[in-house]
């Protein structure tokens, strides 16, 4: 009963043989913009939450107001990292 499931559309910014970067459609930035990046190098999803430039406090409730960063990277390297695997 945890699970949920969404969708949602990205407009797409770059594209080149290192990264892949998108952002929140214009229409959606009500209150916040996600700008992510797909690094195919180290095969991972960067994403930043930014305020949007015509935030208004009163409508989004401070939803969105602090910026912060998220990273999805492969999770066996993670714990080999933390368990002190070498490569």
């Amino acid at each position: 009963s945890l699970l949920t499931q969404s969708s949602e559309t990205f407009k797409l910014t770059a594209w080149d043989d290192n990264y892949i970067t998108f952002e929140t459609l214009p229409e959606n930035q009500k209150c916040v913009v996600w700008k992510y990046r797909i690094d195919r190098y180290r095969k991972e999803l960067i994403g930043k939450r930014e305020r949007s430039t015509n935030y208004n406090y009163e409508v989004c409730m401070g939803i969105g107001f602090e910026d912060f960063s998220i990273t999805v990277s492969d999770g066996w390297d993670v714990i080999s990292k933390l368990r002190g695997y070498s490569d």
